[in-house]
């Protein structure tokens, strides 16, 4: 028993830091001061947004991204289906002075991802050099283009290749929505920061993107990864490969997010789950000795020498997931930290599940992953 004992002590030791680690670059990622791109360098952007039904508060959640500060810049909406219900919401939008949009319906593009789909549909009407690639679900902040766009005059623009954002949700309108959103506001951001830290990003998170027309070119377009489930993933890393940097977002984008069921969470996690496994198998494998929940738990049936300690791990984690929800929230008013070890323990089930290579369900069509990354429709 005592080699068990010290095993897990040493599992345990080594969980704690790296927590402590990613809520250490949390703290000093909420903490610095944002940068904002001088009036000199605002060049026109081109604003790709690939839409699939109505999000947040319909109307008044699209009409947000024609007020954004920026001088110059064209709204691309993206839409596969004719029939979307957030058509004709978006044909009540107008154009103004520094706000241009055009709304791509359908198109030939035939790819399996349906967002990248989206975006090689309206690719011959962009107009600008820059390209900010958004989910439809990102609240549209007025200082949105601004965080995106100033890394890229901080630093060399030949340096600098893509810009990415870390998300939060704000809103739990269920309680498996919140269960859902503990994973990105207490985990997902500071483990990316984490993970840049310690040996940089060589891949994307989608929700807000911006990169350059040439430097898309450079990776072979949005057909490069027409087939791939993480497309975040493939064009982040094919510019890490150019030898250019990822740069994070100095401001955290907001998810409109609406009501989900237990059945939709659970699917959403899964999908994730395997996409993180597929495109980064070692380090998937490895985020297991992030859990310090599941860690402490095992260590209170198998070895009784440290029970007092892993007691005291699970007070820190609920301490460390309470600050980073804080920190990421900028409030702590309908916090639901408490469900952290709830959520730990399902985690480590998801973990174990992702490993198999089972179908996944997007926009209501299942596909398989395979091990390259790229899907395929199931049962082909």
């Amino acid at each position: 028993m005592i080699w068990i004992s010290l095993l897990l002590g040493l599992v345990l030791l080594a969980s704690l830091v790296l927590n402590f680690l990613a809520t250490w670059r949390g703290w000093l990622f909420v903490h610095r001061v944002a940068r904002v791109a001088p009036q000199g360098f605002q060049p026109p952007v081109t604003l790709m947004i690939p839409v699939c039904g109505v999000e947040g508060e319909g109307l008044a959640h699209f009409q947000r991204f024609c007020a954004l500060d920026w001088p110059r810049y064209q709204l691309l909406f993206t839409l596969l289906d004719p029939a979307d219900p957030a058509l004709p919401l978006l044909r009540q939008l107008r154009s103004n002075d520094h706000c241009t949009i055009d709304i791509q319906v359908g198109g030939s593009s035939t790819g399996f991802n349906l967002k990248v789909r989206n975006l090689l549909n309206a690719w011959p009407s962009v107009r600008h050099d820059w390209i900010v690639i958004c989910d439809a679900d990102v609240r549209a902040e007025s200082d949105l283009l601004q965080g995106l766009m100033s890394p890229f005059h901080a630093g060399n623009p030949n340096e600098v290749g893509l810009t990415h954002s870390l998300y939060r949700c704000m809103e739990n309108p269920t309680l498996a929505a919140a269960w859902e959103n503990i994973w990105i506001n207490c985990d997902f951001w500071v483990q990316g920061l984490l993970g840049d830290w310690l040996k940089g990003t060589d891949f994307a998170f989608g929700a807000a993107m911006a990169v350059s027309r040439d430097t898309l070119k450079s990776i072979g377009g949005f057909e490069a990864f027409e087939n791939h489930l993480a497309d975040d993933y493939q064009l982040g890393n094919r510019v890490a490969k150019l030898g250019k940097k990822l740069i994070f977002n100095p401001r955290v984008v907001t998810l409109q997010g609406g009501p989900s069921t237990w059945g939709q969470v659970w699917k959403h996690l899964m999908r994730w789950s395997r996409t993180i496994r597929v495109c980064q198998p070692g380090g998937y494998a490895g985020s297991i000795l992030m859990n310090l929940t599941f860690w402490s738990i095992v260590a209170l049936f198998f070895a009784p020498h440290l029970r007092v300690v892993a007691l005291g791990c699970i007070v820190l984690r609920l301490m460390m997931a309470g600050l980073c929800e804080g920190w990421i929230r900028g409030r702590t008013s309908g916090s639901t930290f408490w469900l952290v070890p709830f959520k730990d323990l399902a985690q480590f089930a998801l973990w174990l599940l992702a490993f198999r290579n089972g179908p996944i369900e997007w926009r209501g069509a299942l596909y398989q992953l395979k091990s390259d990354g790229t899907l395929t429709p199931a049962g082909k």
